[in-house]
């Protein structure tokens, strides 16, 4: 929001944020004018108070009770302070036995049933720690989606109010990890009724799908697949020269085939593809126009990517303490407002 205009204010508790440490923390807070408040002492808590009387929005993660501890819960705010839009991201929410656990990603989604959704990913039983924080990044993006949808409603009705989220609830939700018959929601259903809610017969262990299965090359780059249709994924054996297997009642109908067959027909294109190199196929893969694939990539790799490049997705600011800085452009392009990057992440305390 910092790089279109908004005036926003990291409160950082004394000594700093915890997450200072991390290199990328000086890309993530660009912008921010940065205060430190230490909210265990009155004069803490009434600089909070100030600082909420002049907010449009306040955002917080703390556990439920924390800020009504600190005299800062949304009753009290939106007495003194009606316009304001107060956010809240906990990890299971304000109510509940779970209430108070802290809302750490991994805690949430090993209750949430998240790890015993990749299950059968390595060769053995039980839930596999999930890496990628989907559960935070929804519950960010459903912040946003109710902190502006708040913002519209107090255009049209003067009040502010209490807009919550949490990682459970994001979840748990029907997006991308709880479709089909490996979701959160279906797993946890099946273990309550297995009668009324069966898994599929079958399953492999430790392998990929074949429409989204990582091959190496002949240079050593892996590639990653993502095709998910029926055409997509036998175009992809088509260019690769594998196309006389789908003539093979064992592979005709791919992807619905048997565990072993898949297996089968996994170890086929791995070896295919060891012929030729990654910018070989890749060259392949755009010509045809209907397979999708990338090499697998840096986070630095990434930011030259021609697609990243030809868009302006990568811009260069200065920071004090690295010098020049390569990081992501504004997100959003606006062809009226356009916005530009903002300046430095904040030191400790710059702006108290």
């Amino acid at each position: 929001m910092a790089d279109y205009g908004a005036e926003v204010i990291k409160v950082e508790p004394p000594g700093g944020d915890p997450f200072r440490f991390q290199p990328a923390w000086i890309s993530w807070n660009r912008g921010k004018q940065g205060i430190v408040l230490d909210l265990g002492t009155t004069a803490g808590r009434e600089h909070a108070l100030e600082l909420a009387g002049a907010a449009d929005v306040l955002v917080e993660s703390f556990r439920p009770g924390d800020m009504a501890d600190w005299g800062l819960a949304y009753d009290t705010l939106s007495h003194l302070y009606p316009r304001l839009v107060y956010c809240s991201i906990t990890g299971f929410g304000q109510q509940g036995p779970l209430r108070r656990v802290k809302g750490y990603e991994g805690v949430v989604a090993a209750k949430a049933g998240r790890m015993l959704n990749l299950q059968g990913q390595p060769t053995r039983d039980g839930p596999v720690y999930s890496a990628v924080s989907t559960g935070s990044w929804h519950a960010s993006q459903a912040a946003l989606r109710g902190i502006m949808a708040a913002l519209r409603v107090r255009d049209l009705c003067g009040r502010g109010q209490w807009v919550q989220t949490s990682i459970v609830q994001t979840l748990a939700s029907p997006h991308d990890n709880n479709v089909g018959d490996g979701g959160l929601v279906r797993l946890q259903l099946r273990r309550l009724d297995p009668q009324r809610f069966p898994g599929r017969p079958g399953g492999a262990r430790g392998h990929s799908s074949i429409g989204y299965i990582p091959v190496r090359t002949r240079d050593g780059t892996w590639l990653q697949h993502a095709n998910q249709r029926v055409p997509h994924i036998q175009g992809h054996l088509k260019a690769i020269g594998l196309g006389h297997l789908l003539e093979d009642e064992r592979f005709m109908h791919v992807p619905a085939i048997s565990v072993d067959n898949r297996e089968l027909l996994r170890r086929e294109i791995l070896k295919k593809q060891l012929e030729k190199t990654a910018d070989e196929w890749m060259e392949m893969y755009l010509h045809d126009g209907n397979i999708a694939a990338e090499p697998y990539r840096t986070c630095i790799q990434a930011m030259d990517h021609p697609a990243v490049l030809a868009n302006g997705a990568v811009v260069t600011i200065h920071d004090p303490r690295v010098g020049p800085l390569r990081t992501l452009a504004p997100l959003v392009d606006f062809k009226g407002t356009p916005g530009e990057p903002s300046g430095p992440a904040p030191d400790v305390g710059q702006h108290t």
